[in-house]
């Protein structure tokens, strides 16, 4: 390239790593899964929290991107952490009657008889049962 073109590719390589990269937790919100993907493969903590507190795995349930509660939960993500109000992300999702983030939790090895998350378990702050998943709802 001519010598224009050789300043101008050295500016643009600066410039973009002068730009702010999208976060985990911005990637989820705006259903960005290579963004997810990349931050995870970078080592980014799939636990991360968001500004109110709540892990990333309860923020892709939320937003019903079941792609990017695989990929949390394949990078590692703990669905027994605490959310803000001490509970779960997985009693939280059960909570909220998202069925279908639930079963993928529970089916990457998320434990259905949690007591609370390991902020509450043994904490002898709040009652185990408390916490359990009511039994099911049985039709006659």
């Amino acid at each position: 390239p001519d010598f224009a073109g050789r300043v101008f590719a050295s500016i643009s390589g600066q410039v973009g790593e002068m730009l702010p990269r999208t976060n985990l937790i911005d990637a989820i919100a705006n259903g960005d899964l290579p963004t997810v993907r990349a931050r995870l493969a970078e080592g980014v903590d799939p636990n991360s929290l968001d500004s109110e507190g709540n892990p990333a795995l309860l923020r892709a349930a939320r937003s019903g991107n079941l792609a990017a509660v695989s990929l949390l939960l394949q990078a590692g993500a703990d669905p027994t952490l605490p959310t803000q109000d001490g509970r779960s992300v997985l009693h939280r999702i059960a909570a909220e009657g998202r069925g279908q983030a639930l079963q993928r939790m529970i089916d990457a090895g998320a434990p259905v008889d949690l007591a609370g998350g390991p902020a509450l378990r043994n904490s002898g702050d709040v009652p185990s049962d408390r916490w359990r998943l009511p039994p099911p709802i049985r039709m006659s």
